[in-house]
């Protein structure tokens, strides 16, 4: 799951056994685990959410597995970093690692970021 789910169940606007599901084995890509803890530390929040969110966090890596960037992970980056600018279509960086790291885990993408364009992707294989 990339970012913006996460961020989704967190505010509640998606339901985390519908996101989560069952007996499914869940990876946290590096870039995503960052994203979610820069968070915290770039919000103005109450000691009280910063407590939420912290809780939030270490639920969300109670659920997963991390899924560090390796050799293999940056190859799949440079294939379709290399994909996205050849066919004109510029992404985010933090969008490529996220699709880099499911491609090499031969896990589907769970992203609920219209932007992020993932779906014209080679090889990425997106949550339905």
């Amino acid at each position: 799951m990339d970012t913006s789910v996460w961020v989704g169940i967190e505010r509640g606007r998606l339901d985390i056994g519908e996101a989560v599901g069952r007996n499914k084995k869940l990876i946290l890509p590096a870039i995503v685990a960052g994203e979610l803890k820069q968070a915290l530390f770039t919000s103005s929040r109450t000691e009280s959410k910063m407590q939420k969110s912290l809780d939030f966090f270490a639920l969300v890596e109670s659920l997963t597995e991390f899924a560090p960037i390796d050799q293999r992970v940056a190859d799949r980056y440079a294939e379709i970093k290399h994909f996205s600018m050849a066919s004109g279509k510029p992404r985010g960086t933090a969008d490529l690692w996220v699709a880099a790291t499911a491609i090499e885990h031969k896990a589907k993408l769970y992203s609920i970021d219209q932007r992020a364009d993932f779906g014209s992707l080679p090889n990425l294989l997106l949550h339905s």
